[in-house]
């Protein structure tokens, strides 16, 4: 295998849930959507949405915190927007409605209604008013939602349904990540991208993953590892076995 033309982690890896999440952002910034992401940890969708705001640029990423307040989070947006934490809120709104196009992602949002209460769950309210506010003023603003483990069904029947609904009823878009042709899809190009000429055997090893996030850990610790020898099932199953029993020297 030439190393040289192997995968580098920073590059993104065009699997079919990469290109998925790619049309789904580019319809939320062109139409200016209230939209969701819904998919299992370890299905490449922050990687995915990441590199779509590095190539796009008119957007801004949040990940949103355990025990968010609504001033934590207008803060986050601040800093994600502006580099500064201490913008006001109608400093923010100007920019989006100044920004056509522009949208904001908000990740790990499982965690703004983590405590299934109304308190917790107004961050996503705050957010409302935000695209909300700019949209009504003759603004271009895209809100994405990123949850995980979750769908709109299963928001629809949490404790807080009553005040989600709101939210559930207005999704102008949303994109559900499922287990469906994950092997051809996501697994066998991630192969590739490491391995141009991998053997069957590596594709067998990499078929004991449900989520292309552990194979990133494992691919690019072996490369790291072992620098120019040609990557084998047993060198990885090695690497596995470390990891498994947390023997692993270089942490």
């Amino acid at each position: 295998m030439n190393e040289s033309q192997s995968q580098m982690t920073t590059d993104a890896i065009e699997t079919s849930n990469y290109k998925k999440i790619t049309r789904f952002l580019n319809g939320t910034a062109k139409r200016a959507q209230f939209s969701y992401l819904f998919g299992p940890t370890g299905y490449g969708k922050t990687f995915a949405v990441r590199d779509w705001i590095r190539r796009n640029g008119n957007a801004a990423y949040v990940r949103a915190r355990t025990g968010s307040t609504q001033s934590r989070l207008r803060r986050q947006i601040s800093e994600a927007v502006f580099g500064s934490d201490d913008y006001r809120e109608r400093d923010i709104l100007k920019f989006f409605q100044q920004h056509p196009g522009f949208v904001l992602v908000i990740d790990e949002c499982n965690h703004l209604i983590a405590d299934a209460n109304l308190s917790s769950a107004k961050c996503l309210d705050s957010v409302r008013d935000y695209y909300d506010e700019v949209n009504d003023a003759g603004g271009k603003f895209g809100l994405c939602f990123i949850f995980t483990e979750y769908s709109l069904e299963r928001l629809s029947k949490c404790r807080i349904s009553a005040f989600l609904q709101q939210f559930i009823n207005r999704a102008d878009n949303h994109l559900c990540l499922t287990p469906r042709n994950f092997k051809k899809g996501e697994i066998d190009p991630t192969v590739r991208a490491y391995f141009p000429d991998a053997s069957q055997e590596l594709f067998d090893f990499a078929y004991k993953f449900s989520d292309v996030r552990s194979l990133h850990k494992r691919f690019s610790a072996a490369k790291a590892i072992w620098q120019g020898r040609t990557i084998t099932r047993a060198m990885l199953e090695e690497l596995q076995f470390q990891f498994e029993t947390g023997e692993r020297e270089d942490k």
